[in-house]
């Protein structure tokens, strides 16, 4: 808990398992590894950067302290300016696929720093979706056809072949989406990430 600098209100969260999942796969301490029923021990299932501190957003329902709706730009240049983050990971698709759009470029824009108050540029990794079954070639989200994303897909565990339900390029402007994926289904939540072989696409 020393470790979140913000936590969304839950009564405007419609679920905070997604979140809590992946807040664990980035930054859990793994300090209830073997509490029952979990069969680990200690410290087992660490996130990939345990001593992080995590500023959490929703990115939707959500709102400031005055009770006022707050934009997604909001949200970030608050995340920059107030909690200094570093880094940047957004575990949510959007509706359209694999084209540039207003969404692609506005998150892009962000991510080199260009927003009033932001300053250097920051990182980003960006969930490719789960419409690869459905959709097949070019199911990768708008949000994550962005050209300045980490964009991150899912692989079976153990046997390293794109998990089906991840979503894919290429973008309708001929690029490779993702660049990157990682264990993501078939495996414990904070483990995902500790026990893992990234692989570069």
């Amino acid at each position: 808990a020393s470790r979140l600098l913000r936590f969304p209100n839950p009564d405007d969260a419609p679920s905070l398992s997604h979140g809590t999942a992946v807040g664990s796969c980035l930054a859990g301490s793994g300090e209830r590894s073997a509490q029952a029923p979990m069969p680990y021990r200690p410290f087992a299932l660490r996130g990939i950067a345990p001593e992080a501190k995590l500023a959490m957003y929703l990115t939707g329902n959500e709102h400031d302290a005055a009770g006022k709706p707050t934009a997604f730009v909001d949200q970030f240049t608050e995340a920059r300016q107030t909690y200094g983050i570093d880094v940047a990971s957004f575990s949510f698709s959007h509706q359209s696929h694999a084209l540039y759009d207003s969404v692609a470029a506005n998150l892009d824009y962000l991510i080199a720093g260009q927003a009033k108050g932001l300053g250097a540029p920051i990182p980003i990794a960006v969930a490719a979706a789960n419409d690869g079954y459905k959709l097949g070639y070019g199911s990768v989200s708008s949000l994550a056809s962005a050209k300045n994303t980490l964009t991150v897909g899912a692989s079976s565990w153990p046997t390293s072949q794109l998990w089906g339900a991840s979503s894919f390029g290429p973008t309708v402007d001929g690029r490779v989406k993702p660049e990157i994926v990682a264990p993501g289904c078939s495996v414990h939540g904070g483990a995902l990430l500790r026990l893992s072989r990234l692989r570069i696409l």
